[in-house]
């Protein structure tokens, strides 16, 4: 499920953070949260659905004039980065 783009308009976002991680390591983390119950993806398709969400966060910057940063799962400082920079705009 795609969200519009209207309806991030509505949240007032000031900028967007996208956390990419490995397809393996998505699998991982899934396998072991056992607090949740999701469906069996092969990596192939863990790939597809992120390299999907990340065009639909640039589709958002770009009709929202907003900024994109991408960082890496675990990276806190790259996170921290992003984030300093979204408010400071």
């Amino acid at each position: 499920m795609e969200i519009p783009v209207a309806i991030v308009k509505a949240l007032s976002v000031s900028g967007l953070v996208f956390i990419r991680s490995e397809a393996e390591a998505i699998i991982e983390k899934r396998r072991k949260d056992k607090t949740r119950t999701r469906p069996i993806r092969s990596p192939e398709e863990i790939f597809a659905h992120q390299q999907r969400a990340i065009s639909l966060c640039e589709e958002y910057a770009t009709d929202l004039n907003l900024n994109l940063y991408t960082v890496e799962a675990g990276d806190e400082e790259g996170f921290a980065t992003a984030i300093a920079s979204i408010l400071e705009r």
